[in-house]
């Protein structure tokens, strides 16, 4: 399935009969329980390493914030 924008699969949700949102519902509760499939690729690898930007050393960033501490 291409992706499709949120609003558009709200509004055609919307669109079908009380049965038939109950089903969607149920299918989705479902999938939910499955694993995903999709395996997990990182789209740029520097999102596995921390949250701190490479410029910034990271033991420098901890001295800084421990000294904030004794002020």
């Amino acid at each position: 399935m291409p992706p499709t924008d949120y609003n558009t699969l709200l509004q055609t949700a919307l669109t079908l009969t009380p049965e038939q949102r109950t089903q969607l519902i149920q299918a989705l509760l479902k999938s939910l329980e499955q694993p995903d499939p999709r395996p997990l690729q990182p789209s740029n690898g520097d999102q596995w390493f921390g949250s701190l930007p490479k410029r910034i050393d990271s033991v420098e960033f901890q001295r800084s914030i421990r000294s904030e501490w004794d002020d």
